[in-house]
């Protein structure tokens, strides 16, 4: 894959291919830009995970066929702020290099709802960024949560987010555990897909991060 193959000129590719949606969201929306700096001033890791995240919804979004730029614009919105009700998480639970005991499990577990009530009244978000934020740990195979909803009911947005999510968290040093290889984070996915993860995003981001190809 071009971001993680240290190549210059693949790696410069990939960002000037992404980094005129992501310049528009967040110069063109003081709502998204405030957000985030909220989120920043509470926890810069989730703030970090957030604007990683969004790039690769677009990068999945464009893999599978989306290429209109406003469209793109609204997916990365959604990828910005599908953890903003972490906000509302107290930092050391946020960040504690231990397992959680099963009331911080489900206090965890809260942040798409928060997130999802945060944002609903403003009125300025479309609905598919509105289930980016809701839906995006609902599991294919019905298991997720808030609410373990079936594969059926899981906006298709929310499918890219969770594949976004989970690759970017794998890759990513935590407090509680180091990072995978791409490799290792790859064939994470491909163990869970219909499980966790809906089987054709997760082979299209697969196959990109893999061979460049998809399909």
């Amino acid at each position: 894959a071009a971001y993680h193959s240290g190549e210059v000129d693949q790696i410069v590719g990939f960002v000037e291919e992404l980094s005129p949606q992501l310049t528009d969201v967040l110069s063109d929306s003081d709502l998204v830009l405030s957000e985030l700096l909220s989120l920043m001033d509470h926890d810069d890791g989730t703030y970090s995970h957030s604007i990683n995240v969004a790039t690769y919804t677009m990068l999945l979004a464009r893999y599978l066929g989306i290429e209109n730029h406003k469209h793109l614009c609204e997916i990365a919105t959604g990828g910005l702020l599908h953890d903003l009700g972490k906000r509302h998480i107290d930092l050391e639970l946020l960040n504690k290099p231990g397992k959680l005991d099963e009331h911080e499990r489900k206090r965890i577990r809260e942040h798409p709802q928060l997130g999802f009530q945060d944002m609903l009244p403003r009125g300025c978000l479309t609905w598919e960024q509105l289930m980016m934020i809701y839906q995006h740990h609902e599991r294919f195979d019905g298991r997720g949560y808030p609410v373990g909803i079936p594969a059926s009911e899981i906006h298709d947005l929310a499918r890219v987010t969770t594949v976004a999510d989970v690759f970017h968290a794998l890759t990513s040093v935590r407090p509680y555990r180091t990072s995978m290889t791409t490799d290792e984070a790859c064939a994470f996915l491909s163990d869970h897909s219909g499980k966790l993860f809906d089987p054709d995003m997760a082979k299209c981001w697969i196959s990109k991060m893999t061979t460049g190809v998809c399909g």
